[in-house]
């Protein structure tokens, strides 16, 4: 009768967490928010350029975004609603969501064996405005964020019942962070010299058997990574193009550098400051006080984990996404905006957001910890329940900050005039010359059959648009300045306006502008 009772309370939890996942898409679906973000655009039309492209193939994946995050949406993109509305990638961000909020929940009962507590930590997860927005998208956070949880969650169960069948799954959990986003290049090496740590120094293993463990785990995450540098030598001739390519992260934060140099480069204090206040801001504040007084109590009151030493294992386990955060904006590998920060890279308002969806990693840790306060004293849970639904209300009244970034701040769609006059002037028949890494949500929004679009992943045509477009293409979209956009790269600066014989300048927006050919020049190719 027992089982009975605690298997319906397991099912009832599945279905409030179905209920929040789906009531959360539809919601913002509704307020059209699930394709608000640049990247959320981008992410779907590069799934779709693989099948709908006038070059499909898998060689449509790129090299600089990671492949996992395109390459499970395949499963849907090819139904246009599922397309246009974002649900080909927001289900594999909902499914996610759901089964982090369930690792989590079982991570606090093997660490306490206490339920009560494991439902507070999973609810301080699943309520989270924050996470239940990004789920609801198809940008890359949720899915990372779950093969994370669901590797600490197979260290935790192998550190506790020494069961090497964990260990093939803690290098399969790490294989598939890998390969959806580069925090797992970082975050898998220190898991596994944690791995190592605790084998050699709290087990009392011999360095062979230690080492050979950890290599059990490296294997399929070294075999991941080998996967893109090897993708990236065939397709581009570089196996680090997606590093030091000319549409990498450090080429884009090299035109930002030019403008105004990035605070985090080089300054620990900055860096650390800078992904306090974004993971405060995803978190919620009273939500992190309540997870650092936790922490506080995990590493230095005796609990089920005896050995302080593991403790703090297990501590620093949970915050490596934060480590990674932090060391990457000191290394100016990464960089995100936040007006706590008082930085304005731009004239721009929208500048004072950037990236803050990347606070959402220290999510885990907060819930965890909160999970493990719970389960301390049974006020201690009640107390924590109520913190959770306070911080939502305020969460809400003040402004989801990763709604905010996607709406207002650099994340934003931006362009939005450009794909609206695309739309209404492009006819069926027409070719537009886009460099899809600058205006792949151009693409998007404008709805032009992608068939029509002559972009970077179109080798045979591009090079030679580039130097006759006028030969190729009847609109031009390119940006106002140089931004690093290949078409305004290589038709101003390059050819130093010379495409201009051939076209008009059909429309100036504040970011970018279209261009059409010349009736002369339309009826001549007649």
């Amino acid at each position: 009768m027992i089982t009975y009772l605690k298997s319906r309370i397991d099912l009832w939890a599945l279905a409030i967490l179905l209920f929040f996942s789906f009531s959360a898409f539809f919601a913002f679906s509704n307020l059209n928010l699930v394709t608000s973000y640049n990247d959320s655009m981008s992410h779907l039309n590069l799934t779709r350029l693989i099948i709908d492209n006038q070059e499909p193939g898998i060689s449509q994946l790129g090299g600089v975004w990671l492949p996992l995050n395109h390459i499970l949406p395949l499963l849907l993109i090819w139904n246009d609603m599922a397309w246009h509305t974002g649900f080909a990638g927001s289900i594999f961000s909902m499914i996610a969501y759901i089964l982090s909020a369930v690792l989590i929940y079982k991570s606090i009962l093997l660490l306490t064996g206490k339920k009560i507590a494991s439902y507070v930590g999973a609810f301080a997860f699943a309520l989270n405005l924050n996470i239940l927005y990004l789920q609801s998208t198809p940008l890359t956070e949720a899915l990372y964020v779950f093969f994370f949880i669901a590797s600490v969650y197979f260290i935790l169960k192998w550190m506790i019942t020494q069961d090497s069948k964990f260990l093939p799954l803690i290098g399969f959990c790490g294989f598939l962070q890998v390969l959806t986003r580069y925090d797992g290049w970082f975050v898998t090496g220190l898991e596994v010299l944690i791995l190592f740590a605790f084998e050699f120094m709290y087990n009392k293993k011999s360095l062979v058997e230690s080492l050979s463990k950890m290599l059990l785990v490296s294997i399929p995450i070294g075999f991941g990574i080998g996967i893109w540098l090897v993708w990236n030598l065939l397709i581009f001739g570089d196996p680090f193009f997606f590093a030091v390519g000319p549409y990498s992260a450090r080429a884009q934060q090299a035109v930002i550098n030019e403008s105004s140099p990035l605070i985090t480069k080089g300054d620990w204090a900055i860096s650390a400051k800078a992904y306090y206040y974004t993971a405060i801001n995803n978190v919620g504040v009273f939500v992190t006080a309540l997870g650092i007084f936790g922490s506080v109590l995990f590493l230095f009151v005796k609990s089920k984990i005896k050995s302080v030493g593991v403790r703090f294992l297990i501590f620093l386990l949970f915050l490596t996404p934060v480590i990674f955060n932090i060391l990457a904006l000191y290394l100016g590998f990464s960089i995100l905006n936040i007006p706590d920060l008082n930085w304005k890279p731009k004239d721009d308002e929208s500048a004072l957001w950037f990236n803050v969806r990347y606070g959402i990693m220290a999510l885990p840790a907060a819930a965890l910890w909160i999970g493990m306060l719970a389960s301390r004293k049974v006020w201690f849970g009640f107390l924590a329940t109520l913190v959770i639904i306070f911080q939502s209300y305020v969460t809400f009244n003040e402004g989801i900050i990763t709604v905010i970034d996607g709406t207002q701040g650099s994340s934003s769609y931006l362009n939005s005039d450009v794909s609206d006059y695309l739309k209404d002037k492009v006819g069926d028949d027409d070719q537009v010359l886009l460099a899809i890494s600058f205006y792949n949500p151009v693409a998007f929004e404008s709805r032009i059959d992608l068939k029509q679009i002559i972009h970077e992943g179109v080798s045979q045509k591009w090079g030679k648009a580039l130097g006759n477009p006028q030969d190729y293409a009847q609109w031009i979209v390119m940006s106002n300045g140089r931004v690093g956009d290949p078409v305004y790269g290589h038709l101003i600066d390059k050819s130093n306006s010379y495409f201009l014989q051939f076209y008009d300048l059909a429309y100036k927006g504040r970011h970018a502008s279209v261009y059409k050919i010349k009736d002369k020049m339309q009826e001549a190719s007649r």
